[in-house]
């Protein structure tokens, strides 16, 4: 996977790290840990924020001006320990608000389109693909989680990208719930689908937002592999027929659950990818953002 993320978004997100004091004292010691400091990343979201007000005009419709992908996994890795879920929505709330306001002053219109808009998961930087909901799924820089799974988890966000505009059929619902099973499976281990699933709830905790955690409890996951089994054999399961399934997951509701969760579980693997690489690695991600620079320097 490969995450283009807009100057504007990014700079609104530096702007809402630098105005919590919680995340601005996790990232200054990330940032010590390379040699550098706030102020290094203050004059970055400057500049992306200048940049993007001299260039998004000259953008084809429905793109925008954006910041190089070693940008975006910089501020992961550097945003890696801020896994609170409660940290990470203000972050968000505050990232999309300013970045809401400053498009609106710039641009002249009266809405965010899809392109400006990134989002903080479990600490990782990504950008939603707003179909179905607006936060979920989202696509993160790869590289970081199994080939194989992030394959599997990247099919998922062009299965949703892709939806018709139309109600799903269903084959393209269920869909969304076997890929859950496949990429909880692949990411928790050996165990069966239970115990996989378990095991990332685990690694989830205190990251799951509140509303989400209904679907961590052992009455969801049953129903889950209830719902699963049923699609997977047509055949009966402890009461539950195909016929009835499928009815309850005619709402949006369900698919919404397994895609959120899905995208949760990859960005928590991801997340201890990039927490567990070694300082030189990022120092060259660093080291490529302050070349990169020298194409907005001008703007200052």
């Amino acid at each position: 996977m490969k995450v283009t993320a807009s100057a504007l978004a990014i700079s609104c997100l530096i702007e809402a790290i630098m105005e919590t004091p919680e995340v601005a004292d996790v990232v200054e010691d990330q940032l010590n840990a390379l040699g550098t400091d706030l102020d290094w990343l203050t004059s970055l979201g400057i500049r992306y924020r200048k940049y993007w007000a001299q260039t998004f005009k000259y953008e084809a419709a429905g793109q925008t001006t954006t910041v190089h992908e070693n940008t975006v996994m910089l501020l992961s890795w550097l945003m890696s320990p801020v896994k609170d879920s409660e940290l990470n929505e203000t972050i968000n709330s505050k990232t999309f608000s300013s970045t809401t306001q400053a498009y609106i002053e710039l641009s002249g219109k009266t809405e965010l389109p899809k392109a400006e808009r990134i989002t903080v998961t479990v600490g990782i930087i990504g950008r939603p693909e707003s179909v179905i909901d607006r936060n979920y799924p989202v696509w993160f820089s790869g590289g970081f989680i199994d080939s194989n799974v992030e394959l599997a988890y990247l099919g998922l966000l062009e299965h949703v990208a892709h939806a018709p505009d139309q109600e799903w059929p269903e084959v393209y619902r269920t869909a969304v719930l076997w890929r859950l099973g496949g990429i909880a499976q692949g990411l928790g281990g050996n165990g069966d689908l239970r115990d996989c699933l378990k095991e990332l709830n685990i690694q989830l905790s205190g990251a799951l937002p509140l509303a989400y955690r209904r679907m961590t409890g052992e009455e969801w996951i049953l129903a889950y592999r209830k719902s699963r089994n049923v699609f997977t054999h047509v055949r009966t399961d402890s009461g539950q027929t195909f016929a009835l399934a499928l009815s309850e997951h005619e709402e949006k509701t369900q698919l919404l659950d397994y895609i959120r969760l899905s995208t949760y579980y990859a960005a928590v693997a991801i997340n201890q990818g990039i927490s567990s690489l070694e300082p030189e690695t990022v120092q060259r991600w660093l080291d490529v953002v302050d070349n990169d620079q020298a194409w907005v320097m001008s703007v200052e």
